[in-house]
């Protein structure tokens, strides 16, 4: 389970240095990483969506809803950050 949790760690940093692969969907579409046959990517982002303070209360859209382009909300990338910060820490 670990390698997978490292492996989303890595893609959530490449997301956070290059920017979303896709601009059109959110973190967890933009995160699934080539191996995972088993949607444990979206199950992680679900739990760590819920842990953070900002989280809307649905599993499917964590980032209130603003008008404009996904990426061009501050929280999606606080969100971001604290998925980040989530999985540094299970991981250490």
């Amino acid at each position: 389970m670990s390698t997978e949790k490292l492996e989303l760690l890595n893609k959530l940093k490449e997301i956070k240095d290059i920017g979303p692969e896709n601009k059109k969907f959110g973190i967890c579409f933009n995160s699934q990483t080539e191996n995972d046959d088993t949607g444990m990517c979206y199950e992680a982002m679900v739990w760590m969506s819920s842990t953070w303070p900002k989280f809307s209360g649905s599993e499917n859209y964590p980032v209130t809803y603003t008008n404009g382009p996904l990426w061009d909300n501050p929280e999606r990338w606080e969100l971001l950050d604290h998925c980040i910060d989530f999985l540094e820490r299970e991981l250490s």
